[in-house]
């Protein structure tokens, strides 16, 4: 006969308490493990060094040449004889961000200790002639001023006269006028007709821009750089109602800058 103020007692989940345990000790385990092997990968000479660039665009600013030029002056040698552990990713990684004619640049060691270089360039949308501070360079598509090259010249957009900046030929854009020159330069270069229609921005000022058309012997009036979408909608409205019938040689002019019509002047 059982005591009913009998006990039961149970043996221990050795399961619940070992789990957790054998977790913990496989987990230490390859974190050893893992920093042994990084340890000796840190010791071993930089195999190659293979750099990718994204030439996409089509515009040819970078080179691996270039790229390797830079290395060496980085680090004050003429050649890339280190080991892993010598090269620190993130400070290389930031530097080459900073050179003008990156926009990204993306580093990595693999297995076999061969350094990794991916770079996206940055894409120019107009070169910036103006007659101001020896004024020459490109703004590229993400507003950052690219300096001309001695090795490549880009075939985008001219953009010269009277435009005001900071007097750098690098770095963000910062002025109103370089704002207002991206913003229209941006609208023309993503648009097919007007990309290829459009060959030079001419600043007289600020709310005094001219455009000069790649064919025909005559210049459009935009005025200031406000109402973009209203003003080329109009334009090529025109240009293919009125210039595609009557052609380009009998105007002189078209001018845009008035809010409800356009103003076409005839050769006289």
């Amino acid at each position: 006969m059982k005591n009913n103020d009998q006990k039961n007692f149970e043996l221990p989940n050795l399961k619940a308490i070992l789990g957790p345990a054998l977790w913990f000790f496989f987990g230490m385990a390859f974190i050893f493990l893992m920093g042994t092997a990084l340890s000796d990968h840190s010791g071993q000479i930089i195999k190659s060094v293979e750099i990718e660039i994204d030439n996409e665009s089509g515009h040819s600013f970078l080179s691996e040449a270039k790229i390797n030029s830079f290395l060496n002056h980085y680090y004050d040698k003429d050649q890339f004889d280190f080991t892993v552990g010598d090269v620190n990713l993130h400070e290389l990684e930031w530097a080459l961000n900073e050179h003008p004619y990156v926009k990204e640049a993306d580093l990595f060691f693999d297995l076999n200790s061969s350094l990794f270089i991916q770079i996206e360039p940055k894409t120019p949308i107009v070169r910036v002639i103006g007659d101001k501070d020896n004024q020459d360079y490109y703004i590229s598509q993400s507003g950052y001023k690219m300096p001309k090259s001695d090795d490549y010249t880009a075939r985008v957009m001219i953009a010269t006269g009277n435009i005001s900046d900071n007097g750098k030929n690098v770095g963000k854009i910062e002025t109103e006028t370089n704002n207002k020159l991206f913003e229209l330069a941006t609208f023309i270069s993503q648009h097919e007709i007007l990309s290829a229609l459009i060959e030079q921005i001419h600043y007289e000022s600020d709310s005094k821009i001219k455009l000069i058309p790649k064919l025909g012997n005559w210049e459009i009036i935009l005025g200031d750089a406000n109402n973009l979408k209203r003003k080329f909608t109009n334009l090529l409205a025109l240009y293919k109602n009125e210039l595609s019938q009557n052609g380009w040689k009998i105007y002189e002019s078209i001018d845009l800058s008035f809010e409800n019509h356009i103003v076409c002047s005839a050769k006289k």
